[in-house]
């Protein structure tokens, strides 16, 4: 009997091993009950050991995942031991990831018992969901891409191409996956992108510091320019390269357009300026003059911003808080006197604003950024700013003739700007009634109009309309509210854009204020340069 207090230590030993383990330890009876759970049952699970014993794991399988254990179940019985992972929920309700290893077998009296032994997988699972996620996301992102995106091996091989390639090569995937890329038809006797192309991780390198420009063949014979990016990545400990084409060939007639405009304009200019230079000696002392008053308007203008644009901010800022009640209840009183402030502030602002824009159109400091955007959603947008104002007045806004996929090409923040001054100006003159906008396109223009069913405009108000600090007299509104500015600077923007507005009213019958921008992609491509031209010479 020598060996069994050693036996017997070894066990205690043994026992308190698992008793603190990390992971789940339980035996199972011959009916699947609990017949032992370890301490780490009662620090995860949060069931004490007496509420589990004689008790099935049941208990605690998440339901959804209850079929999976049984068979989990029926296959160690059968094999003499399963693998699987299964979710158990917490008694508070929180679910946990665990993978389970199950052992089945017979004791010495031949009972079937089995040991499971659950570890916790928990932050893996919710990593390799994130994963799944961002993969999911990179995966439409790139099906959905208006650029084509080919996926390369280290050696150059296409593996994969988005619906994006065919649109602009016109070849199908499986006519370019498994060739090398450099070796497309596309590519034609490029030769000097394919002799790069044979040191892809240099050539990747190069194009990390800026894209290239090509021209490729599409199937149908035509030639193209493209720019392309290539991106290298690493993916199971191997490189992979992401290939980006964009098709510019729009852009590049655009600038051999304006190459050939600028040439001949240069022309234009020059004859000009020898015509004019006579004149500029005895003009001299007279721009200098106009330049001290430009440079003096300049700093009026740049102080006028930071001394009364900034303070209007934290104005507007602090009231918002405190009418939010962020720094605790407000009464009537109170949130009376705020609101008045913050709209006072904000009338100040929108004045500020519109001086410094007028301004700078004047000055020629207000440039246009021209992009491609849904002209739909933007007056959409803007209408959305008005919803209190049409609810409040009972006035009713339709759009006719937008085309959900129409995009036009302009200066998206200006023409915001114009469409809020004209529904804000019909909201203003219109008690009840309606606000329709149209949207017409021609040859060379796009056509805008906004009608109301407003109060008019009389005719001996015609002329004070597009005026700077003009306002119409009228028993309807407040003439305390607004600064006059709102028209004369939409006329203005309408102006920077190269088109024109006018207006049509009725007095008691309602006002439409029609505007055009011209199609820029259109004059480009026609006789309005020459037109334009001609009016030089």
């Amino acid at each position: 009997m020598v060996g069994t207090p050693l036996r017997e230590g070894f066990m205690n030993n043994y026992k308190l091993i698992i008793e603190n383990s990390n992971d789940l330890i339980a035996i199972l009876d011959e009916r699947f009950n609990h017949e032992y759970v370890n301490n780490y049952y009662t620090d995860i699970l949060g069931y004490k050991k007496k509420e589990l014993i004689g008790k099935p794991p049941a208990l605690y399988v998440h339901p959804d995942d209850s079929r999976l254990a049984r068979r989990t179940t029926l296959r160690g019985v059968n094999e003499g031991e399963a693998i699987t992972e299964l979710r158990y929920l917490s008694k508070n309700g929180k679910t946990y990831w665990f993978e389970l290893k199950g052992k089945f077998f017979k004791t010495d009296d031949g009972k079937r018992k089995s040991v499971i032994i659950s570890r916790d997988i928990t932050d893996r699972k919710i990593a390799e969901k994130i994963l799944k996620q961002s993969e999911e996301k990179y995966r439409l992102l790139v099906k959905n891409s208006p650029y084509a995106i080919l996926l390369l091996s280290n050696q150059g091989i296409v593996l994969d191409c988005n619906p994006e390639t065919y649109n602009i090569t016109l070849y199908k995937k499986e006519e370019f996956t498994g060739k090398n890329f450099s070796e497309l038809e596309i590519f034609n006797d490029i030769n000097s992108l394919k002799k790069q192309y044979k040191q892809l991780p240099e050539f990747s390198e190069k194009l990390k510091q800026s894209s290239m420009e090509f021209q490729i063949y599409r199937k149908d014979g035509k030639k193209i320019w493209v720019e392309i990016a290539i991106i290298a990545f690493q993916k199971n400990n191997q490189t992979f390269y992401q290939t980006i084409l964009k098709d510019i060939s729009e852009q590049k007639k655009r600038e051999k357009l304006q190459k050939e405009f600028s040439k001949e304009l240069e022309k234009k200019v020059k004859k000009r300026t020898k015509k004019l230079g006579r004149t500029l000696k005895t003009q001299k002392l007279y721009m200098e003059e106009i330049e001290k008053a430009s440079q003096f308007k300049s700093e009026f203008m740049a102080k006028m911003s930071h001394e009364l644009r900034t303070p209007l901010n934290s104005i507007m800022g602090f009231t918002d808080l405190l009418l939010g009640e962020s720094y605790g209840k407000l009464n009537e009183t109170q949130k009376d006197y705020l609101s008045d402030i913050h709209s006072s502030a904000n009338n100040l602002f929108n004045l500020v604003s519109s001086i410094l824009d007028i301004s700078k159109i004047d000055s020629g400091k207000m440039e246009i950024q021209v992009s491609k955007f849904f002209i739909k959603n933007l007056v959409n947008n803007v209408i959305s700013n008005f919803e209190s104002d049409l609810k409040e007045k009972n006035i009713k806004i339709s759009l006719h003739g937008f085309d959900e996929n129409k995009k036009i090409l302009a200066d998206p923040l200006k023409l915001k700007s114009i469409f809020y001054n004209l529904i804000n100006n019909a909201i203003k003159f219109t008690v009840e009634g309606r606000i329709d906008i149209f949207f017409e396109e021609d040859d060379y223009f796009w056509k805008f109009k906004v009608k109301d069913t407003g109060i008019g405009i009389a005719n001996e108000d015609f002329d004070k309309v597009f005026k700077e600090f003009k306002k119409i007299d009228n028993l309807y509104i407040n003439n305390e509210e607004g600064s006059g500015l709102g028209l004369a600077l939409t006329k203005k923007l309408v102006n920077l854009h190269g088109g024109k507005i006018w207006f049509e009213s009725k007095k008691q019958i309602g006002t439409t204020f029609i505007f055009t921008i011209p199609n820029i992609q259109k004059i480009e491509q026609g006789k309005m340069i020459n037109d334009f031209l001609g009016t030089l010479s």
